[in-house]
């Protein structure tokens, strides 16, 4: 019975740590899969590949400061840095299907 009351404290005590890193965004859930692992030299790149690179790179940098706050805030900022991605990358998705179909509509004539 001891065993099982000391497993369910170390269990429920660890838990904090878990989720903290569960919350842990990561680059790949924003980005198209051919730019998950792209390189910041920019010299090789389309222009697509300089904007991912570019916003990979900004990415890194407000993970490294969210990483620097404490642990009560950590999700906060983490939380902020998913929903600032997502719209980031929403917002381009939503500018390049702007971009195509004005190339349709010039192409068509």
């Amino acid at each position: 019975m001891k065993k099982i009351i000391i497993g369910i404290i170390i269990l429920t005590t660890s838990i904090p740590a878990f989720s903290q890193c569960f919350f842990e965004p990561e680059w790949k859930e924003f980005c198209p899969n051919r730019y998950s692992n792209i390189k910041t030299d920019k010299f090789y790149l389309t222009s697509e590949g300089r904007y991912w690179s570019n916003r990979r790179k900004i990415f890194e940098e407000r993970m490294t400061k969210c990483q620097q706050i404490d642990n009560t805030n950590k999700n906060n900022c983490y939380e902020n840095l998913r929903t600032l991605e997502q719209k980031a990358t929403q917002t381009h998705n939503d500018d390049l299907k702007v971009k195509a179909l004005r190339n349709f509509v010039i192409n068509s004539y």
